[in-house]
């Protein structure tokens, strides 16, 4: 796979935290899509597209995932050849 982790997302410690929204995205080639941590709090995932490669989707670790939490529209996306080609719709 390209990448272990294509996005480690962490909630409030001590250096603060994130809230992060992640719209209309697509991941290939992985072991991990996004890795959310330490309650990651209001962490919004809209429309997120699985490829290809793709081992685990979500991986929640440390305390996982917070209040407010969406996850809607997830998809399957086509081969990355034909994402590049066609683009993503």
């Amino acid at each position: 796979s390209d990448n272990e982790v294509a996005c480690r997302l962490r909630g409030p410690n001590r250096r603060g935290g994130a809230w992060v929204t992640i719209r209309d995205c697509a991941f290939y080639d992985c072991k991990v899509a996004i890795r959310a941590e330490e309650k990651i709090e209001n962490l919004k995932l809209l429309g997120i597209g699985f490829g290809d490669g793709v081992t685990r989707k979500l991986h929640p670790v440390a305390g996982g995932i917070g209040r407010g939490h969406e996850n809607t529209g997830e998809r399957k996306v086509p081969d990355l050849k034909v994402a590049i080609r066609s683009g993503l719709r």
